[in-house]
């Protein structure tokens, strides 16, 4: 594929996502929920927790006490973080004070 018809597909792709987004949000309620629970659980899951975690199994024997520490550090923080964000998207809005 040449580099012209990867960066038209790229585009493609991210507008494409843009609008399945969009109408998504339009024609199913309570959304904002759904993508609550996403950024809490999934992405804190993803983007952290994860990474941390393997970067201590990989490099474990390799690592300092300060780097095995700050991985652990992060591996709670953002697991607890995920859970009140998942506790927190998942309660019924008259709980949190905001009323519709």
């Amino acid at each position: 594929m040449s580099a012209l018809s990867r960066g038209i597909l790229t585009i493609a792709i991210r507008i494409i996502t843009i609008i399945v987004i969009v109408v998504v949000a339009i024609f199913v309620p309570s959304f904002d929920r759904v993508m609550a629970l996403m950024g809490s659980l999934a992405c804190f899951t993803i983007c952290v927790i994860l990474p941390c975690g393997f970067h201590l199994k990989i490099f474990g024997k390799d690592l300092s006490f300060k780097q095995k520490l700050w991985d652990w550090f992060l591996i709670v923080v953002c697991t607890m973080l995920a859970i009140v964000g998942t506790i927190s998207a998942c309660l019924p809005k008259s709980l949190l004070g905001i009323e519709e």
